[in-house]
């Protein structure tokens, strides 16, 4: 089982997370608080790596140009990426 899998809770086989429905069963799975869970906690995970990624590169560009910049520039990106999400 992938890390974008997860058992269907009906029957067991690996089904991508992002799923609505199992393809096996065919049972719905957005209303499984069990599923719903793993899907935030997958979200939340994937945010998390991508804050990292753009904090590291950052990082890089400011160590290599000497600029705040783009701190300013990233923080405004961040910020607009984040309140499109609610």
């Amino acid at each position: 089982m992938s890390s974008f899998e997860m058992p269907c809770p009906q029957c067991g086989k690996h089904i991508p997370l992002i799923a609505k429905r199992c393809p096996y069963c065919t049972s719905k799975l957005e209303g499984d608080p069990e599923w719903a869970k793993s899907q935030l906690f997958w979200f939340k995970g994937m945010l998390i790596v991508l804050v990292l990624a753009v904090a590291f590169l950052l990082y890089i560009m400011q160590v290599v140009s000497g600029s705040t910049t783009w701190y300013i520039v990233a923080f405004g990106i961040i910020a607009v990426i984040s309140l499109g999400k609610k």
